[in-house]
């Protein structure tokens, strides 16, 4: 089925897949010398990006057939509302932190951090909490979905687009963003005062840790809020990054009640983790 979205952030072999049955097992991807670490290790060889991209198509493939098969049995996904609803916001009219964002929808704040990784943590909570939950994701401007396209490194914005549905929204703000011409002075579709607002997500793949496996029941989130990570090394990099971040932060308190906060700029962005911790922690006090 034709979708409005961008050829931006298109898996190649994808629309070629015509139905997607995963074995009772879940279809994870191998493990390689004992274990998944290879997935998002710096590994260049090709067997590793092969079987990357595979995991990306696969995904691609399931979005755009809005459903896959576990087991015999059919797992819808509602990917024409996500791509209908997608919204790509400029100039966020933000608070201070997330404290103030939250307070000002009405909803308390309190504040948890976990080592866990991300995944177990968003299902728990999933599981347990009576609660709406957004997810706040730092992206790469100008790619949409990192290297999801490519089956290169997969930081945390690969692996969300390898779990979910999110992909499909972030080619369609892609689309969005050369509508309204904010793609037409920089290659960014992003724009640098505003987020992407994925609602109701979807995610039916665990995470990298335990290969990609298919879930036999996929959850939704209320929405991810996809913010552009800014250049490291550019003037004024704490005062953009607060801006941005605030702007999540408001968007995400008028979506949901439970914010989960990704690694921001890790891995291949090569942000420092302790300043990035740092603005949010001057953020949340």
């Amino acid at each position: 089925m034709k979708r409005d979205v961008s050829t931006k952030g298109k898996v190649p072999g994808a629309e070629d897949i015509l139905t997607v049955f995963v074995p009772e097992d879940g279809g994870a991807l191998p493990r390689i010398n004992g274990s998944f670490e290879w997935i998002q290790s710096q590994s260049v060889q090709p067997e590793a990006r092969r079987l990357r991209l595979e995991a990306a198509m696969w995904t691609s493939a399931a979005c755009q057939l809005e459903a896959y098969y576990f087991d015999g049995n059919m797992k819808p996904l509602c990917v024409a509302d996500l791509i209908q609803n997608t919204q790509l916001l400029q100039n966020v009219q933000t608070f201070r932190g997330v404290g103030e964002a939250w307070e000002s929808h009405g909803l308390p704040s309190r504040f948890s951090f976990h080592s866990k990784p991300f995944t177990k943590v968003l299902m728990e909570l999933v599981l347990n909490a009576d609660q709406s939950i957004s997810i706040l994701l730092g992206a790469d401007a100008f790619q949409v979905g990192g290297n999801f396209t490519k089956g290169g490194v997969v930081g945390v914005e690969e692996a969300l687009c390898i779990q979910s549905t999110l992909q499909m929204s972030l080619r369609r703000a892609a689309t969005l963003a050369e509508r309204q011409g904010i793609s037409d002075t920089s290659d960014s579709y992003i724009p640098e005062g505003g987020v992407i607002l994925s609602p109701k997500i979807q995610f039916f793949r665990a995470g990298p840790e335990e290969g990609f496996r298919f879930l036999e029941e996929p959850f939704d989130v209320a929405a991810v809020v996809t913010v552009a990570m800014p250049n490291s090394q550019q003037k004024e990099y704490r005062r953009t990054m607060e801006e941005r971040i605030a702007a999540s932060f408001e968007v995400a308190a008028g979506n949901s009640s439970i914010l989960v906060i990704t690694e921001l700029g890790h891995g291949m962005a090569q942000h420092n983790p302790k300043k990035v911790g740092d603005i949010i922690a001057s953020m949340l006090l």
